[in-house]
């Protein structure tokens, strides 16, 4: 009678290789679909943004102007060296802001493959940008469907 029985399923072994298989496969072919290029200039835009708003409340709460410069190689923010002693606007390289949490001079640099165009703002004291004659400042980040676009506005210094 045991003979007659009909079995049906799968074996342990077979269940294993299949699943040894979709895990060879998922780690050769999924990588390839996804690129980090993408999160990389996703985060840098998100970096240049927080720094923008950073550089803007610094100006307000100082007093003084502080300058974003934006280009090829990064982004930096410095504050005017001589606002306190009345001299004119000077931003030597030591008059870095530190980033608020690291104590660091608020700098960084592009990642490979990811383009900004060049910008340089100065925030004034009461917040708005110096210079500025159209109603918003525009940095780009990246190239194509992936750009992020950052805007400036001009009189309130409001970044998006």
């Amino acid at each position: 009678m045991a003979s007659l029985r009909n079995e049906c399923g799968y074996t342990l072994v077979e269940l294993v290789m299949v699943i040894v298989i979709l895990g060879v496969v998922a780690a050769i072919a999924l990588p390839r679909f996804f690129s980090a290029g993408v999160y990389e200039q996703r985060f840098f835009a998100d970096d240049l943004l927080s720094g923008l708003r950073y550089a803007h409340k610094v100006a307000l709460a100082s007093g003084c102007q502080v300058q974003v410069t934006a280009g090829s190689a990064g982004f930096s923010l410095r504050k005017d060296s001589n606002c306190l002693a009345g001299g004119s606007v000077s931003y030597p390289g030591q008059s870095n802001v530190l980033h608020p949490s690291t104590f660091d001079p608020f700098i960084n640099t592009n990642p490979d493959g990811v383009n900004v165009t060049a910008s340089t703002l100065e925030f004034t004291s009461t917040g708005g940008l110096s210079n500025c004659s159209t109603g918003t400042q525009v940095i780009r980040v990246g190239l194509g469907a992936d750009e992020r676009v950052l805007q400036v506005d001009c009189a309130t210094g409001f970044s998006r």
